[in-house]
C-alpha cells in the first residue's frame, strides 16, 4: 500500500487531498490532533484544517493490515508561499 503524496503543506481553513493505491481497498485514516481533519472515500484521502490555528501532524492510513503515513503541515495564508507554488 502506498499514497501520494507523502507530505502536504495546506494553508489554514483549506484542504488537500491524497492518493492510496493498493492495499486491501477498505481504508481508515487519522490523526494526532483534533486541529487537522483525515476522510477518506474510496481511494482518495481528503486531509482538512479545521480551525485557523497552525498545525503539524502525521495522517495515518490504514487497510487493516498495512499502514502508510503523510506528514501534514498547515500554514498561515502567505507563510512559506514559495514552498505552496512549487509543491
Amino acid at each position: 500500500m502506498s499514497v501520494t503524496p507523502t507530505t502536504l503543506t495546506i494553508l489554514k481553513g483549506e484542504s488537500a487531498t491524497a492518493t492510496i493505491s493498493g492495499g486491501s481497498g477498505t481504508y481508515s485514516a487519522s490523526t494526532g490532533t483534533a486541529n487537522i481533519t483525515a476522510t477518506v472515500s474510496g481511494n482518495t484521502v481528503t486531509i482538512a484544517t479545521n480551525n485557523n490555528s497552525a498545525a503539524s501532524d502525521t495522517v495515518t492510513i490504514s487497510d487493516g493490515t498495512d499502514t502508510v503515513t503523510i506528514a501534514v503541515t498547515t500554514t498561515a495564508n502567505g507563510d512559506n508561499i514559495n514552498d505552496l507554488l512549487n509543491s
